[in-house]
């Protein structure tokens, strides 16, 4: 659904919600990101950390990068574009598990 939508409150005025529910946003990709962090006992702040602290102009090393993650994603269809640091899965919204898998016997 957009972005700050009040979702309680549409399900209380329609009855509740269903897979169908119009509010639910069906093009698109919905997007996994992990902001990794490691902490020593008693420290506020990260001890190692994959991205940059707000206002932090530090230079800092790109774990992600470090380890291979590319920020240019391409899917099945050709269509490439960029990814920020973190964004791991991506789910199209109009597809289902039930797209990808096919079952099969031998007989």
């Amino acid at each position: 659904m957009p972005a700050g939508y009040n979702i309680f409150e549409y399900g209380r005025t329609h009855r509740g919600l269903t897979d169908s529910s119009p509010i639910f946003l069906k093009n698109g990709y919905i997007v996994v990101n992990f902001q990794i962090e490691t902490y020593r006992s008693g420290e506020k702040l990260p001890y190692l950390r994959y991205y940059r602290l707000p206002g932090d102009s530090t230079p800092l090393d790109n774990q992600w990068q470090m380890e291979g993650f590319s920020n240019v994603i391409g899917d099945k269809y050709g269509h490439r574009f960029a990814a920020p640091d973190g964004d791991v899965a991506y789910y199209h919204a109009n597809l289902s598990s039930y797209d990808d898998f096919r079952s099969n016997v031998t007989h």
